[in-house]
Order: C-alpha cells, then sequence, then structure tokens
C-alpha cells in the first residue's frame, strides 16, 4: 500500500474508519483465491481475486484498495514485488486493519458496491489486475444509425388545372395528369423528375374575317435538380422542355380551314408542394420560357396573330404520393 500511494494511512482501533480483512480462502487449479472485505457503519461488501501467487495476490489487493481510496493511485509505479516473507505471512494470517483517509481536494471517497463475485487478475507482477466485468464501469457509444434511410424515393401521380399563355391570342385554360419521381430528404437536397401530359383551347377567337379555334396537346418534361423539403412542405427549381401539336381551325369565314403546327419550348420555372395528409398533397407550378416554332395565323390576307418568342404557364393541382 505504501508503495501505490502516500494518501492512504493505516491506524488501529479508529472509529468511523472502513474495516478491511485480507484473507486467502483458497486455491483452485494452481491460483490462489484472495478475498478483501470493507465494513463500514455495519454495512459488507466482499470481493474475491485470484492470483498464480501470493505476491501477484497481495500486489493485487493493494492496488484495489488504493484505487478505492485514492484513483491517482492507478497512475503510480508498483515498484517491487513484495517479500518472500510477506508471501507466506500473507498465504496464513488474515490482516486486520483499519485504514483512514487523508483529506484531499483532488480525491473523493466512494464505498465500495455491496455487488460481490469472482475478480480474476493477470499474473504478472507489476501490472494491474483486469477488472471484473461486473465491478467495471463500462461506457458505450451508441452507434448512429440512419434506420432504413433519411432518404427516400417516391413516386407520385397527379392532375392538375393549368392556363397557358403564346400560343393563342388569348389564355388558353387546360387540364393535365402528371407523374413525379423524387428522391426526397427531410433535411436536404432532393432532386425530381416530373412528367406531364396536357391539353389546352382558347375557344373561338373573333377576328376580321372569320373565327379562329385554338388547342394545343403537349407533354412537359421537368428536371429539377435543385429541391430542398422542410416536413409537409417541399420546393423545387426546375428546367422544362415542352414537345407538341399547335392546332388552329377557322370558322365563320368564305374558306374554313384546319392547321396543326409543331410547338416546342424550353423554359425555367419552380414547383411548390404541400403534404396535406399521408400520402395526399396539393402543388402548383409556374414557367417562363423560349416558343421555338414562332408560327403566324391569318384570314386571308390580313395576319391576325404571330407566335410570340416567349411564353408562360401555370398549373395547381393534387397529387398522390407512393408509397
Amino acid at each position: 500500500m505504501q508503495r501505490r500511494t502516500a494518501r492512504v494511512l493505516f491506524v488501529d482501533g479508529a472509529d468511523g474508519v472502513p474495516l478491511l480483512v485480507v484473507r486467502a480462502v483458497g486455491a483452485q487449479d494452481g491460483a490462489i483465491a484472495f478475498e478483501l472485505g470493507v465494513t463500514r457503519g455495519g454495512r459488507r461488501s466482499a470481493r474475491r481475486l485470484t492470483a498464480k501467487s501470493c505476491a501477484d495476490g497481495l500486489d493485487a489487493v493493494a492496488l484495489v484498495i488504493a484505487i478505492t481510496f485514492d484513483p491517482e493511485a492507478a497512475l503510480a509505479g508498483t515498484g517491487a514485488s513484495p517479500s518472500a516473507g510477506g508471501d507466506a505471512r500473507s498465504g496464513t494470517e488474515a490482516v486486520d486493519t483499519r485504514a483512514a483517509v487523508e483529506p484531499s481536494s483532488s480525491t473523493s471517497v466512494e464505498q465500495p458496491s455491496p455487488a460481490s463475485g469472482p475478480n480474476r487478475t493477470q499474473p504478472a507482477s507489476n501490472r494491474a489486475p483486469r477488472p471484473d466485468a461486473r465491478n467495471s464501469v463500462s461506457s458505450e457509444t451508441p452507434s448512429a444509425t440512419l434506420g432504413a434511410s433519411s432518404r427516400r424515393t417516391e413516386f407520385a401521380l397527379g392532375a392538375a388545372a393549368s392556363v397557358a399563355s403564346g400560343s393563342s391570342p388569348k389564355l388558353m385554360p387546360g387540364l393535365g395528369v402528371s407523374m413525379r419521381f423524387a428522391s426526397v430528404s427531410r433535411a436536404g437536397w432532393s432532386p425530381a423528375l416530373g412528367l406531364s401530359l396536357a391539353h389546352y383551347w382558347s375557344g373561338g377567337v373573333v377576328e376580321t374575317g372569320g373565327t379562329a379555334h385554338f388547342t394545343l396537346d403537349a407533354s412537359f418534361v421537368d428536371l429539377c435538380p435543385l429541391g430542398l423539403a422542410w416536413g409537409r412542405v417541399g420546393a423545387w427549381a426546375c428546367a422544362e422542355a415542352a414537345l407538341g401539336v399547335l392546332s388552329a381551325h377557322g370558322s365563320d369565314t368564305f374558306s374554313p380551314r384546319s392547321r396543326s403546327r409543331p410547338f416546342a419550348a424550353l423554359s425555367g420555372g419552380a414547383r411548390l408542394r404541400l403534404e396535406l395528409f399521408a400520402k395526399l398533397g396539393v402543388f402548383a407550378g409556374f414557367s417562363w420560357g423560349k416558343n421555338l416554332v414562332e408560327d403566324r395565323f391569318a384570314f386571308s390576307p390580313s395576319v391576325f396573330y404571330s407566335v410570340p418568342p416567349w411564353g408562360w404557364r401555370g398549373a395547381l393541382g393534387g397529387e398522390l404520393r407512393f408509397p
């Protein structure tokens, strides 16, 4: 003990200090078993250690006592092994002493746990004993798990009412269906890909020389690499490509005719989504871009409409998400 720490003193007959009892309790498989008992205030706690020799056992017992009353003793050197005379004495006698601890601001005295059980040490005289699994404090850091995944792939089907400008002399209302694929993260980047089909109509456009009716059937591909999701709300910035057929039919004229022309456009836009329930949500989208086909329409000989270089469209609808 004196080699382990200078903060623990042994006194005889002092009141209010722990009573330590160290004794050899037997041998098994070539190892000697020691019992260390601590009694204080009517409560007793005991531990058993095993070692290949008396010297190893007493060294381990001294370390346990020193660490109990002075944790810094674990860093101290062990010094020389006990003498042969000490080995013989410890193998046959029980040591009954009382220990008092010097006050120290850097150490605290803790009573040993009342649990008991076998405790084994390694047979090296200058090596600290391996603590019993039941007496040691283990600290396990929970591993961070992602569960299934913080990112999910979702598929959604939707329907929307929309309006388009640029393909006819006045706004064209329309209806459409859509599907959307997205890689959604609740806390970050959520890219998406959308496909939609829409039908637009203008109604009658009365001009000098007759009445014109316009329809537009188009498909749209939305690539949305920039997307964010916050709980039930999502927002995407999208690039859109459109391809379809723009048709015009003349009436109330001497020579009624119908014409169909290709329609193509490249646009940029935004899409917002609000999830109302577990799988049902509403969305709104807007895009503005370049018309790649600029046709002119006329009741001969007067041209009454030319498709402008720029156009826009907006949509408001609902969608059902899977899964």
